[in-house]
Protein backbone atom coordinates (compact mmCIF):
# COMPACT_ATOMS: atom_id res chain seq x y z
CA UNK A 1 0.00 0.00 0.00
CA UNK A 2 2.44 2.55 0.92
CA UNK A 3 4.81 1.98 -2.64
CA UNK A 4 1.52 2.30 -4.20
CA UNK A 5 0.78 5.36 -2.59
CA UNK A 6 4.64 6.79 -3.24
CA UNK A 7 4.44 5.84 -6.86
CA UNK A 8 0.65 7.97 -6.95
CA UNK A 9 3.01 10.58 -5.40
CA UNK A 10 5.50 10.18 -7.99
CA UNK A 11 3.91 10.51 -11.11
CA UNK A 12 1.77 13.48 -9.72
CA UNK A 13 4.83 15.33 -8.87
CA UNK A 14 6.62 14.20 -11.87
CA UNK A 15 3.50 15.56 -13.85
CA UNK A 16 3.00 19.08 -12.21
CA UNK A 17 6.80 19.90 -12.86
CA UNK A 18 6.47 19.19 -16.40
CA UNK A 19 3.10 21.70 -16.57
CA UNK A 20 5.07 24.49 -14.52
CA UNK A 21 8.64 24.25 -16.14
CA UNK A 22 8.18 22.89 -19.52
CA UNK A 23 8.46 26.40 -21.49
CA UNK A 24 11.41 27.30 -19.21
CA UNK A 25 13.26 23.43 -19.95
CA UNK A 26 12.86 24.87 -24.06
CA UNK A 27 14.36 27.85 -23.37
CA UNK A 28 16.81 26.67 -21.01
CA UNK A 29 17.86 24.26 -23.76
CA UNK A 30 18.45 26.66 -26.17
CA UNK A 31 15.42 25.40 -28.60
CA UNK A 32 14.42 28.86 -28.89
CA UNK A 33 11.26 30.44 -27.87
CA UNK A 34 8.96 31.20 -30.74
CA UNK A 35 5.44 29.70 -29.63
CA UNK A 36 5.19 27.93 -32.34
CA UNK A 37 8.58 25.75 -31.85
CA UNK A 38 7.34 25.32 -27.85
CA UNK A 39 4.46 24.16 -28.67
CA UNK A 40 5.75 21.27 -31.04
CA UNK A 41 8.31 20.50 -28.78
CA UNK A 42 5.57 20.34 -25.81
CA UNK A 43 3.32 18.01 -28.74
CA UNK A 44 6.35 15.50 -29.06
CA UNK A 45 5.89 13.97 -25.84
CA UNK A 46 2.37 13.40 -26.06
CA UNK A 47 3.73 9.62 -25.78
CA UNK A 48 4.96 10.60 -22.47
CA UNK A 49 1.88 12.34 -21.32
CA UNK A 50 -0.07 9.32 -22.14
CA UNK A 51 2.22 6.71 -20.19
CA UNK A 52 1.84 8.92 -17.05
CA UNK A 53 -1.62 9.09 -17.71
CA UNK A 54 -1.73 4.90 -17.60
CA UNK A 55 0.55 4.58 -14.65
CA UNK A 56 -1.52 7.33 -12.50
CA UNK A 57 -4.94 4.78 -13.72
CA UNK A 58 -2.89 2.09 -12.77
CA UNK A 59 -1.73 3.47 -9.87
CA UNK A 60 -5.56 4.43 -8.80
CA UNK A 61 -6.64 0.52 -9.90
CA UNK A 62 -4.17 -0.83 -8.20
CA UNK A 63 -5.42 1.35 -5.10
CA UNK A 64 -8.83 0.32 -5.16
CA UNK A 65 -8.02 -3.58 -5.60
CA UNK A 66 -5.55 -3.71 -2.30
CA UNK A 67 -8.24 -1.52 -0.34
CA UNK A 68 -10.45 -4.49 -1.68
CA UNK A 69 -8.75 -7.34 -0.41
CA UNK A 70 -8.52 -5.23 2.97
CA UNK A 71 -12.23 -5.27 3.58
CA UNK A 72 -12.18 -8.77 2.30
CA UNK A 73 -9.97 -9.75 4.63
CA UNK A 74 -11.59 -7.78 7.63
CA UNK A 75 -14.79 -9.44 6.62
CA UNK A 76 -13.42 -13.13 6.94
CA UNK A 77 -11.35 -11.77 10.09
CA UNK A 78 -15.26 -10.49 11.43
CA UNK A 79 -16.57 -13.84 10.31
CA UNK A 80 -14.12 -16.05 12.38
CA UNK A 81 -14.59 -14.16 15.00
CA UNK A 82 -18.46 -14.12 15.10
CA UNK A 83 -18.16 -18.26 14.21
CA UNK A 84 -15.77 -18.57 17.48
CA UNK A 85 -18.30 -16.88 19.29
CA UNK A 86 -21.10 -18.90 18.29
CA UNK A 87 -19.07 -21.78 18.33
CA UNK A 88 -18.42 -21.64 22.07
CA UNK A 89 -22.08 -20.46 22.57
CA UNK A 90 -23.38 -23.99 21.14
CA UNK A 91 -21.09 -25.55 23.55
CA UNK A 92 -22.33 -24.47 26.47
CA UNK A 93 -25.90 -25.21 25.65
CA UNK A 94 -25.04 -28.84 24.28
CA UNK A 95 -23.77 -29.04 28.19
CA UNK A 96 -27.30 -27.53 29.25
CA UNK A 97 -28.97 -30.01 27.46
CA UNK A 98 -26.94 -32.91 28.28
CA UNK A 99 -27.53 -32.69 31.89
CA UNK A 100 -31.03 -32.87 31.30
CA UNK A 101 -30.73 -35.92 29.23
CA UNK A 102 -33.13 -38.91 31.16
CA UNK A 103 -32.84 -42.38 30.98
CA UNK A 104 -34.26 -45.38 32.39
CA UNK A 105 -33.69 -49.27 31.71
CA UNK A 106 -36.55 -50.62 30.72
CA UNK A 107 -38.89 -53.23 32.52
CA UNK A 108 -37.47 -55.84 29.72
CA UNK A 109 -34.15 -55.86 29.94
CA UNK A 110 -34.60 -56.11 34.18
CA UNK A 111 -36.50 -59.01 33.85
CA UNK A 112 -33.84 -60.59 30.89
CA UNK A 113 -31.17 -59.79 32.75
CA UNK A 114 -32.81 -61.34 36.26
CA UNK A 115 -33.97 -63.96 33.51
CA UNK A 116 -29.95 -64.70 32.75
CA UNK A 117 -28.60 -64.78 36.61
CA UNK A 118 -30.95 -67.15 37.44
CA UNK A 119 -30.01 -69.44 34.76
CA UNK A 120 -26.77 -69.23 35.78
CA UNK A 121 -27.99 -70.08 39.82
CA UNK A 122 -29.04 -73.27 38.26
CA UNK A 123 -26.20 -74.44 36.89
CA UNK A 124 -24.40 -74.19 40.32
CA UNK A 125 -24.15 -70.32 41.05
CA UNK A 126 -26.75 -69.62 44.09
CA UNK A 127 -27.76 -65.88 43.38
CA UNK A 128 -31.44 -65.00 44.96
CA UNK A 129 -33.63 -62.58 43.05
CA UNK A 130 -33.35 -60.26 45.61
CA UNK A 131 -29.61 -60.85 45.08
CA UNK A 132 -29.92 -60.02 41.47
CA UNK A 133 -31.95 -56.80 41.57
CA UNK A 134 -29.73 -55.30 44.45
CA UNK A 135 -26.71 -55.55 42.08
CA UNK A 136 -28.34 -54.14 38.96
CA UNK A 137 -31.44 -52.02 40.75
CA UNK A 138 -29.28 -48.95 40.54
CA UNK A 139 -29.99 -49.07 37.26
CA UNK A 140 -33.81 -48.99 37.41
CA UNK A 141 -34.24 -45.78 38.62
CA UNK A 142 -34.33 -42.63 35.86
CA UNK A 143 -31.00 -41.24 35.60
CA UNK A 144 -30.37 -37.96 34.84
CA UNK A 145 -27.48 -35.83 32.62
CA UNK A 146 -24.39 -38.38 31.74
CA UNK A 147 -25.55 -40.72 33.93
CA UNK A 148 -28.77 -41.34 31.97
CA UNK A 149 -26.04 -41.50 28.74
CA UNK A 150 -24.49 -44.66 30.19
CA UNK A 151 -27.36 -46.02 31.12
CA UNK A 152 -28.86 -46.44 27.19
CA UNK A 153 -25.66 -47.16 26.12
CA UNK A 154 -25.57 -50.24 28.36
CA UNK A 155 -29.10 -51.19 27.96
CA UNK A 156 -28.49 -50.66 24.08
CA UNK A 157 -25.10 -52.79 24.12
CA UNK A 158 -27.03 -55.89 26.46
CA UNK A 159 -29.81 -55.94 23.59
CA UNK A 160 -27.31 -55.80 20.48
CA UNK A 161 -24.83 -58.27 22.13
CA UNK A 162 -27.97 -60.47 22.90
CA UNK A 163 -29.56 -60.24 19.40
CA UNK A 164 -26.45 -60.04 17.25
CA UNK A 165 -27.00 -63.67 16.20
CA UNK A 166 -30.37 -62.87 15.08
CA UNK A 167 -30.16 -59.95 12.93
CA UNK A 168 -27.92 -57.97 10.05
CA UNK A 169 -25.41 -55.79 12.70
CA UNK A 170 -26.66 -52.19 11.88
CA UNK A 171 -30.77 -53.47 11.45
CA UNK A 172 -30.11 -54.87 15.18
CA UNK A 173 -28.51 -51.52 16.76
CA UNK A 174 -31.31 -49.45 14.66
CA UNK A 175 -34.49 -51.28 16.14
CA UNK A 176 -33.05 -51.77 19.41
CA UNK A 177 -32.53 -47.89 19.47
CA UNK A 178 -36.16 -47.10 18.16
CA UNK A 179 -37.64 -49.49 20.78
CA UNK A 180 -35.44 -48.45 24.31
CA UNK A 181 -34.71 -45.00 23.74
CA UNK A 182 -36.17 -42.99 20.28
CA UNK A 183 -39.73 -44.64 21.41
CA UNK A 184 -39.37 -44.49 25.22
CA UNK A 185 -36.96 -40.97 25.80
CA UNK A 186 -37.10 -39.19 22.03
CA UNK A 187 -38.11 -35.80 23.77
CA UNK A 188 -35.35 -36.16 26.34
CA UNK A 189 -32.44 -36.82 24.26
CA UNK A 190 -33.50 -35.61 21.05
CA UNK A 191 -33.09 -31.48 21.92
CA UNK A 192 -29.02 -32.68 22.72
CA UNK A 193 -28.98 -34.97 19.37
CA UNK A 194 -29.78 -32.02 17.51
CA UNK A 195 -27.62 -29.61 18.89
CA UNK A 196 -24.45 -31.73 18.37
CA UNK A 197 -25.75 -32.02 14.75
CA UNK A 198 -26.18 -28.42 14.30
CA UNK A 199 -22.36 -27.99 15.32
CA UNK A 200 -21.32 -30.31 13.01
CA UNK A 201 -23.27 -28.86 10.35
CA UNK A 202 -22.10 -25.52 10.70
CA UNK A 203 -18.77 -26.31 10.58
CA UNK A 204 -19.13 -28.69 7.44
CA UNK A 205 -20.89 -26.02 5.31
CA UNK A 206 -18.99 -22.12 6.41
CA UNK A 207 -17.54 -21.30 3.36
CA UNK A 208 -14.51 -19.20 4.96
CA UNK A 209 -13.02 -21.56 7.97
CA UNK A 210 -10.15 -23.67 5.73
CA UNK A 211 -10.12 -27.86 6.34
CA UNK A 212 -7.44 -27.19 9.01
CA UNK A 213 -9.58 -24.56 11.33
CA UNK A 214 -12.64 -26.81 10.38
CA UNK A 215 -10.98 -29.93 11.99
CA UNK A 216 -9.64 -28.00 14.91
CA UNK A 217 -13.23 -27.26 16.35
CA UNK A 218 -14.39 -30.47 15.43
CA UNK A 219 -11.59 -31.69 17.77
CA UNK A 220 -13.18 -28.94 20.16
CA UNK A 221 -16.17 -30.74 20.03
CA UNK A 222 -14.65 -34.50 20.32
CA UNK A 223 -12.97 -33.60 23.27
CA UNK A 224 -16.43 -32.46 25.04
CA UNK A 225 -18.00 -35.83 24.33
CA UNK A 226 -17.06 -38.84 26.61
CA UNK A 227 -16.76 -42.55 24.68
CA UNK A 228 -20.55 -43.20 25.81
CA UNK A 229 -21.95 -40.56 24.42
CA UNK A 230 -19.83 -40.87 21.09
CA UNK A 231 -21.10 -44.41 21.00
CA UNK A 232 -25.25 -42.86 21.56
CA UNK A 233 -24.24 -40.59 18.54
CA UNK A 234 -23.30 -43.35 16.30
CA UNK A 235 -26.04 -45.51 17.11
CA UNK A 236 -28.39 -42.56 16.93
CA UNK A 237 -26.52 -41.59 13.17
CA UNK A 238 -27.71 -44.69 12.31
CA UNK A 239 -31.63 -43.91 12.20
CA UNK A 240 -33.43 -42.78 9.97
CA UNK A 241 -34.48 -39.85 12.50
CA UNK A 242 -30.93 -38.71 12.26
CA UNK A 243 -30.66 -37.59 8.79
CA UNK A 244 -27.16 -37.62 7.85
CA UNK A 245 -25.80 -37.84 11.22
CA UNK A 246 -23.45 -40.62 10.41
CA UNK A 247 -22.20 -38.80 7.33
CA UNK A 248 -21.16 -35.95 9.88
CA UNK A 249 -19.62 -38.14 12.24
CA UNK A 250 -17.25 -39.53 9.73
CA UNK A 251 -16.49 -37.07 7.90
CA UNK A 252 -15.17 -35.19 11.18
CA UNK A 253 -13.71 -38.50 12.38
CA UNK A 254 -15.63 -38.40 15.85
CA UNK A 255 -15.18 -42.21 16.34
CA UNK A 256 -11.53 -42.11 16.31
CA UNK A 257 -11.14 -42.37 19.73
CA UNK A 258 -13.68 -44.61 20.85
CA UNK A 259 -12.16 -47.22 23.55
CA UNK A 260 -11.30 -50.74 22.39
CA UNK A 261 -14.43 -53.16 22.93
CA UNK A 262 -17.84 -54.72 21.77
CA UNK A 263 -19.48 -51.34 21.17
CA UNK A 264 -16.51 -49.99 19.33
CA UNK A 265 -16.51 -53.64 17.05
CA UNK A 266 -20.10 -53.47 16.39
CA UNK A 267 -19.92 -50.03 15.09
CA UNK A 268 -17.10 -50.77 12.88
CA UNK A 269 -18.64 -53.39 11.39
CA UNK A 270 -21.45 -50.79 10.39
CA UNK A 271 -19.24 -47.09 10.11
CA UNK A 272 -17.15 -46.69 7.15
CA UNK A 273 -13.55 -47.10 8.02
CA UNK A 274 -12.88 -43.14 8.00
CA UNK A 275 -14.81 -42.55 10.91
CA UNK A 276 -12.13 -43.89 13.09
CA UNK A 277 -9.08 -42.62 11.15
CA UNK A 278 -7.01 -39.60 12.31
CA UNK A 279 -7.08 -37.20 9.64
CA UNK A 280 -4.21 -36.67 7.24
Amino acid sequence: MRIVILIGIMIVTVWGAWGVFSVDLHRWLGLGTDLEEIALWGDSFGVINALISALGFTAVLATLIVQARAVADQAEDLHRQRFESSFFELLGLMRELRENVTYQVSQKYMESRDSSHSKRAIGGFKVSTVDIRSRHGHFSRIRKGHDGIVAAVTELRYWAKKNSKNSDPRQNLVSSYDEFVYRRWESSFSPYFRIVYTILMRIREDSVLSCDEKAQYSNLLRSQLTSHEITLLAINGLASVSKDLDDLLTEFRMLKYMPEGSARRMLENIYKPEAFMPRS
